[in-house]
């Protein structure tokens, strides 16, 4: 854990709703509807007056995990995470992000730092991860799309308590999902 919170964004005080209806693809596979809890602390996302966020990983057109998670559960995990990796981790997004305008309408996507498409990694049976960020039943700003290649580029770049972390999160709250199931090195949550 670290001292100096002073890495950790707090949300935007100014934050009002608004957005766009969440599109399907942002809805649990596995219950075939909206996430309706946060996967970490099991608040009800109805109940929340902050945002959410909700992370899928796919090999493919399949859906190997997702979680919907609160705001505050977020920010009490990236205070575990070092400080090494969330320094990278930063430093790479700003560095790297080329700002897609991802259309959730088309239901189309590019990745966030290279700009391969969904539909390719969907066709050459890679991994990828979304996200959106979301209040209530809207999701509030541009979803995010990483590939595989630049999901294994932060993943090597992560510190072993980081990865120790997020392989914690896993076994805690989806105890099925074996660790060969997921990108090697184990996929941190990178979005």
């Amino acid at each position: 854990m670290n001292d100096d919170d002073s890495l950790y964004s707090d949300r935007d005080e100014e934050f009002e709703p608004g957005g766009q209806p969440l599109p399907d693809v942002f809805h649990s596979f596995y219950e075939e509807r909206p996430f309706r809890c946060c996967t970490s602390c099991g608040e009800a996302l109805s109940d929340l007056e902050e945002t959410y966020q909700i992370t899928k990983t796919y090999h493919g057109s399949e859906v190997i995990l997702e979680y919907a998670m609160c705001f505050p559960c977020q920010q009490n995990m990236l205070k575990e995470l070092s400080r090494e990796s969330v320094e990278k981790l930063t430093s790479f997004q700003l560095e790297r992000s080329l700002e897609p305008d991802n259309d959730v309408s088309l239901d189309l996507y590019q990745c966030e730092f290279c700009l391969r498409s969904r539909t390719e990694a969907i066709e050459n049976q890679q991994h990828f991860s979304m996200a959106a960020l979301c209040f209530g039943l809207q999701m509030v700003e541009r979803p995010l799309f990483v590939c595989e290649e630049c999901m294994l580029e932060i993943n090597e770049k992560m510190s072993e308590q980081t990865r120790r972390r997020w392989r914690d999160f896993v076994d805690t709250h989806f105890p099925g999902v074996p660790a060969d199931a997921l990108p090697d090195p184990t996929t941190i949550p990178v979005l």
